[in-house]
């Protein structure tokens, strides 16, 4: 007798012998006890998880001499025929060799005769998804009403395929893939009845690479007796599916584990003789960091599915939990950038690497330091690491600068600037508000400037620059008499640097202008008539200086237009100011028509039609509007009932509302609101034209206002 494969050998004949996909065995074996039969069954599932398999048992129930029953003897006519695939009443159709619609009509034609042998004349369709639609449709009628002797049993694949009109004929049932669990399992029962030698880790290798299919279990199984020669051992079955020793891997782990550069490299270096799939090694890496994590937050869910649980838990002891996050979420990255690597085995390299280096505390020993660095001065420094950037820009450490020196950030918060470049003494004691403003945001530019300060490299070697360009920004620490070192302008940009000529300062301002060093508190501010008077005397005097251009453009007087020449926006006092119009009397007057029609609070269509209308009147309690014709289409008594319903407790004695249409000879309300829409998007515009930013904009870079961006907003 011929050698007959595992997975044929070894297919179960009773539900009891079928292994997992409980779910779909209790619905079986409770239709069948219960005589509740439907007369279509759709098993889906991938390729080995038992669809046919369960399709051959149910015909068996079907058409077992001892009756219908969840327990097919096994031994009758019936069960040995269809075990043996003879028996007459059931057709196994292959779906995807059987694809035209003559093929289905021709099977069809044989439904409506009563089976030959058995209780029940079964359709097993394999593979249904491969039918045409042809096919499809002539199955649809004798699929939804079979005669009572005919039972159709439905396996694929790929259910999405099928049309939702035989998905809802159907009693559909889907098989999950199996388990490495239930596979190992099986495959230990079968390899003891077989009497084969074998080791729990090979079992558990050939698991894992059937993907959740037993048949595929079953047929690895069967290439792994007849490579190792009956005897199953981890390292030939390693050899055999052509992958890797989790010795291996785990060795990697241990050197990432202790930083070891020189030992990763190593063992890189060994396993590349061999040829493996690196993208193969980083998905074992990768499923090993799972379980390593899986160690470190819950240590008892840790299955011991290769023999290793011991040598994970030291590894889950030697890093941190986010070390391992960390070196996974990198290995995730690789993974998806390895075929863009130069080859695939430096593409593995650069990801062990980066875990390596990138740890938040890792300390490579065996990676050499970094060269030092060639300073401007010809002096050798070494390139900080971030940490200690990060505690020099806090004021963790004094940074030596041969010149000039810098301010500790620390000591920052205490600097009160005392001369804001932008202000005379007249506009802070005019506006002290401003003042104040001005000074915060000095400080601020002060304490970026020094922070640019800490990183920028040494400056012994810039030549001299001009007194215009060189000048210095004045800080004095609060509370001492000592000013502070100057921080010079060489690295300021163009917008910081102080003009040759500043304004003058408070400290450069003549005697009679007694000012205080630091803004006042709030309680000691000049009263509000003294300020507004000193205000005016200092717009009077004073020109403002354009502190964020450069010494070398410098704005001509002509573009730095006072703010007394800056046109204001035209606001029509009627429509503008809507407050004011509510709290107006209501007059029905013609001039004031278009801008009190907005209180009368229309809306809709109605709003529409009377704000395109003038006023021609009112008298003995009829008001007369004249309406542009555009809108006599659609108009209705509706309208002016409406009308007249809001006017009446605005107009005691209004008692009829008549409307005529025609060419309006008044400015309608709309006529208004679109008028003075368009006054103050002009004004608006000629405001930001006159602008010194915006004109200095259009000097230096050639931009252009975008007038139609320009909308101004109604008050």
């Amino acid at each position: 007798m011929s050698y007959q494969v595992l997975a044929r050998k070894w297919r179960p004949k009773a539900f009891g012998e079928v292994i997992g996909q409980q779910h779909v065995l209790q619905a079986l074996i409770n239709a069948l006890n219960n005589n509740r039969l439907h007369h279509a069954y759709l098993f889906s599932g991938t390729r080995g998880v038992g669809k046919t398999t369960l399709a051959r048992i149910f015909a068996k129930s079907l058409n077992c001499d001892k009756g219908i029953t969840s327990e097919p003897c096994g031994t009758c006519g019936a069960c040995v025929a269809i075990d043996e695939g003879r028996f007459v009443d059931l057709i196994e159709v292959d779906a995807a060799s059987r694809t035209k619609v003559e093929d289905t009509r021709e099977l069809l034609e044989n439904v409506q005769y009563a089976p030959s042998q058995g209780r029940f004349k079964v359709y097993l369709i394999d593979e249904v998804h491969m039918l045409s639609n042809h096919s499809f449709n002539a199955l649809l009628k004798t699929l939804e009403e079979p005669p009572e002797h005919v039972k159709f049993l439905l396996a694929t694949t790929d259910p999405h395929k099928l049309p939702v009109t035989v998905l809802s004929r159907c009693l559909q049932l889907n098989l999950m893939n199996m388990t490495p669990a239930h596979i190992v399992s099986h495959l230990n029962d079968i390899l003891a009845k077989e009497a084969v030698s074998f080791t729990p880790e090979s079992l558990w290798q050939i698991a894992r690479a059937a993907d959740g299919s037993m048949r595929d279990a079953l047929s690895l199984t069967d290439q792994a007796i007849a490579y190792t020669d009956g005897a199953l051992t981890d390292a030939l079955i390693t050899a055999m599916l052509g992958g890797i020793d989790r010795g291996q891997i785990l060795s990697l782990l241990h050197c990432l584990s202790d930083r070891n550069a020189a030992g990763l490299l190593a063992e890189i270096e060994q396993l590349s003789r061999f040829s493996p799939d690196f993208h193969h090694m980083l998905t074992e890496l990768l499923t090993t960091l799972h379980r390593v994590a899986i160690a470190q937050i819950a240590p008892d869910a840790l299955e011991n599915d290769f023999g290793d649980r011991d040598v994970i838990v030291a590894i889950a002891q030697k890093n941190t939990a986010e070390d391992i996050q960390l070196f996974y979420q990198i290995g995730m990255l690789a993974r998806k950038d390895l075929p863009y690597a130069p080859d695939a085995r430096s593409g593995f390299e650069m990801a062990l690497l980066r875990m390596m280096v990138f740890s938040p505390e890792a300390t490579v020993g065996d990676l050499p330091p970094m060269p030092p660095t060639q300073a401007v001065d010809g002096s050798t420094s070494t390139m900080p690491t971030p940490r200690q950037a990060s505690q020099e820009l806090s004021g963790g450490a004094q940074p030596t600068q041969p010149e000039p020196q810098t301010v500790p950030v620390d000591e920052q918060k205490s600097i009160a600037v005392v001369a804001p470049t932008n202000l005379d003494a007249g506009e802070i004691i005019g506006n002290p508000a401003a003042a104040m403003t001005q000074t915060v945001v000095a400080e601020q530019k002060a304490v970026t400037e020094d922070t640019a300060l800490l990183s920028s490299p040494s400056r012994e070697s810039v030549p001299e620059v001009s007194a215009s360009v060189a000048n210095t920004i004045d800080i004095q620490p609060a509370g001492q008499g000592q000013p502070a070192p100057e921080i010079s302008a060489v690295d300021l940009p163009p917008w910081d640097v102080v003009p040759a000529n500043p304004v003058p300062s408070i400290a450069t301002q003549p005697a009679e202008v007694a000012t205080p060093d630091i803004v006042p508190a709030y309680s000691e501010m000049p009263e509000a008539s003294e300020a507004a008077e000193a205000a005016e005397a200092a717009e009077t005097t004073s020109t403002p200086s354009p502190a964020f251009l450069s010494s070398e453009t410098q704005v001509s007087p002509e573009i730095a237009t006072p703010a007394e020449t800056i046109p204001q926006p035209l606001v029509n006092e009627d429509i503008g100011n809507q407050e004011a119009i509510n709290a107006a009397p209501f007059r029905l007057d013609k001039s004031q028509w278009a801008s009190q029609f907005w209180t009368i609070g229309l809306d809709g269509m109605t709003e529409s039609i009377f704000g395109n209308a003038c006023l021609e009147g009112f008298d003995a309690g009829c008001l007369s509007l004249l309406v542009d014709q555009d809108y006599e289409a659609l108009f209705s008594e509706s309208h002016s009932d409406k009308l007249q319903q809001r006017l009446q407790p605005l107009v005691m004695d209004l008692n009829r509302v008549s409307v005529r249409f025609g060419a309006p000879n008044q400015e309608t309300p709309f006529m208004l609101r679109a008028r003075v829409k368009e006054e103050q998007r002009v004004s608006a515009v000629s405001i930001l034209k006159a602008d010194p930013f915006v004109q200095q904009l259009e000097q230096s870079f050639g931009a252009r206002l975008d007038e139609g961006s320009v909308k101004p907003r109604l008050h």
